[in-house]
């Protein structure tokens, strides 16, 4: 996703922004992302991943690419894509969201802009901004 604003993480995700917090904490913590003050807005904080960070997801990546390749040899083709779609069905039905897309990582990048705007914009200017 690039740098973007734990808010439009967690919009995106569909979860609160608490929990996004905390989990940011801990991917920190372990090294595989990082919180930068906006160069706009110090009031708003933007994470994107760190080298390892990178490197570790393209390990989840492969190892995902591998479990398709193996639901597909053991299922066909036909129905693992029943499967995909039912899973994701269920997701949703559940409350969750789908992963993000190239058009939810263009929100995101949107409504961190968005946000970054409407602080920069606002009546109550802070002693953070630059």
């Amino acid at each position: 996703m690039g740098e973007v604003s734990q808010s439009a993480l967690a919009d995106s995700f569909g979860v609160t922004p608490g929990s996004v917090s905390t989990m940011i904490d801990r991917m920190v913590k372990a090294g595989l992302i990082r919180r930068t003050p906006s160069r706009f807005d110090k009031r708003v904080e933007l994470v994107s991943l760190t080298k390892k960070g990178a490197e570790r997801l393209e390990v989840v990546r492969a190892v995902w690419s591998e479990l398709d390749d193996i639901i597909e040899e053991k299922l066909g083709a036909e129905k693992a894509a029943q499967l995909y779609e039912l899973t994701k069905e269920l997701k949703v039905a559940l409350g969750g969201k789908v992963s993000a897309s190239r058009e939810g990582v263009e929100q995101a990048r949107a409504a961190t802009q968005k946000e970054i705007k409407s602080l920069h914009n606002s009546n109550t200017p802070s002693k953070f901004q630059d």
